[in-house]
């Protein structure tokens, strides 16, 4: 006569609580991060290539002009993408948005396969306009 049946209720739409993207108040700052490591990569890709072009055969030294031209955008273009982005700070958690650390990563952090956090964020800012602090895990968007 006193057993009680106890159960468990399940709320039908219940999911965990997802915060809500910040947002980011230098975002001209981030898209120019993103112009430069996008104008890095690409002198980079075209500079291997025209290497490879170069050096297999038939053998054309013609190519060695994109060579240098690729080292010439690479050198500066890379030398400001440090720059800028040892300078571009999280406002939360005060960590570089775009420059990878030795730290551990959040687990909140976008990587894809295939590439890191630091490309990953590039992706996101540049496809969708938001994108997760790799160190703090937050989420920023680009508009107000």
């Amino acid at each position: 006569m006193g057993q009680q049946i106890e159960q468990e209720v399940v709320l039908p739409n219940a999911s965990p609580k997802v915060q809500k993207p910040r947002s980011f108040k230098r975002r001209w700052p981030l898209l120019v991060g993103v112009l430069l490591a996008t104008i890095t990569n690409l002198a980079y890709w075209w500079g291997a290539i025209a290497l490879g072009m170069m050096l297999i055969p038939p053998r054309d030294t013609s190519y060695g002009i994109y060579v240098l031209v690729a080292i010439g955008v690479y050198v500066p273009s890379r030398a400001l993408r440090y720059f800028h982005s040892v300078s571009l700070k999280c406002p939360l958690c005060h960590g570089p948005v775009f420059h990878e650390n030795k730290c551990h990563k959040h687990s909140n952090a976008s990587r894809y396969f295939l590439f890191s956090y630091r490309a990953s964020l590039i992706l996101d800012i540049a496809t969708r306009g938001v994108f997760h602090c790799m160190y703090c895990g937050t989420p920023f968007r680009l508009r107000k």
